[in-house]
């Protein structure tokens, strides 16, 4: 087993914050704020920090699969996940019921305890069926020869990445430009086989030049286009074909920040507990923060005042409201920490799991 990679789970971190700012700029407002009021300057600003951003799911799939094909398939850890997304589920509608009880309904008090089944979280979900399918894909990891493997990536890459942009974007082979499960099962594949063939670099600057290029690249032809298109066709359209987790340059994006991170050397002792501290709740952030009630409540047009300021403070307010949102929710979960080591729901879960593990033996 390898030693556990600081540098991952820094990318986790990083990832996360990633995509708070992309929910932040779409669903806050503040892009189509800039784009209403004519404000071409600040739109296409806010552009580049957004393509900057979108890459976070998939650097969250690849991290899943760079640390996770080596581990033992067990059905207690989904438990504990289930119930943590329970947990906030139920904690923040109640919290926001008391706050504003119109936001109550008969609707949200059951759809609350049936988070999953209500399809409130679309990456809990397609993450739970990646999970299930982890054994499978953590043999084809370790068994697969090199040669195999990179053939097999590279034909993932041309028929779900290059051809649906030869396409013009149209999701062709119904992947839902990501936003479904066997998408973060191609991610996981990926960051399997960079831990598996882990790639040495010396440079590490390289990667965030790349990084940063493939975001210019997408950047740059998404205003080209919507230029184009704007005096042909009288608005602009197709600026987004490379806005999607699918896209070869969001793929390119994450596997850049994935070398950069695999390759850091971390040797600070109390950097690496602090990280370590705040690695489990990272995925908490996520099921906070897109909770029903605050995405679509609060989260919608909150940040449309940002036109207000100039382009340098709106940058630098959205990355401290982002840095806010991580670093609230983190402090959040450390209470459901201890409600759980205090309720000892953490045991109730392993003991579930391992009466379902024993059903299913004698079953089979």
């Amino acid at each position: 087993m390898k030693q556990r990679n600081v540098g991952i789970d820094i990318l986790r971190i990083v990832s996360m914050i990633f995509i708070i700012i992309v929910h932040l700029l779409m669903q806050g407002g503040a892009l189509s704020a800039y784009l209403n009021q004519g404000l071409q300057v600040g739109y296409y600003f806010l552009n580049i920090v957004y393509v900057l951003a979108y890459c976070g799911v998939n650097c969250f799939a690849l991290v899943s699969g760079y640390v996770g094909w080596q581990s033992t398939f067990r059905i207690e850890k989904i438990i504990n996940l289930w119930a943590n997304v329970i947990f906030w589920s139920v904690g923040v509608s109640l919290i926001l019921f008391v706050y504003n009880n119109e936001l109550f309904s008969l609707k949200e008090a059951v759809s609350m305890f049936l988070p999953i089944l209500r399809g409130r979280y679309w990456f809990f979900n397609a993450y739970f069926v990646m999970f299930m399918f982890s054994p499978l894909l953590n043999h084809l990891i370790k068994t697969l020869p090199k040669r195999t493997f990179q053939y097999f990536l590279s034909a993932v890459a041309v028929v779900f990445c290059v051809i649906p942009f030869l396409a013009l974007g149209n999701d062709i082979f119904r992947m839902q430009s990501g936003f479904e499960f066997p998408w973060l099962m191609v991610m996981y594949l990926v960051g399997g086989y960079f831990s598996k063939y882990p790639v040495t670099i010396k440079k590490t600057y390289k990667c965030i030049v790349a990084f940063f290029g493939f975001a210019l690249f997408n950047f740059i032809f998404k205003y080209l286009i919507e230029l184009i298109t704007t005096k042909l066709l009288g608005s602009a359209s197709h600026g987004d074909i490379f806005l999607s987790f699918t896209s070869p340059v969001a793929v390119g994006e994450a596997v850049s920040l994935l070398l950069f991170f695999g390759n850091l050397k971390i040797n600070n002792i109390k950097l690496m507990k602090f990280i370590s501290l705040i690695t489990p709740s990272v995925f908490s952030v996520y099921i906070i923060h897109v909770h029903p009630l605050v995405f679509w409540r609060i989260l919608k047009n909150a940040f449309i005042g940002l036109t207000e300021y100039n382009l340098l403070v709106s940058f630098v307010l959205i990355i401290a409201i982002s840095v806010t949102i991580f670093v609230c929710c983190i402090a959040l979960d450390f209470i459901r920490i201890m409600i759980f080591k205090f309720l000892r729901i953490n045991k109730l879960c392993d003991k579930l799991g391992n009466n379902i593990s024993n059903l299913f033996e004698k079953v089979v």
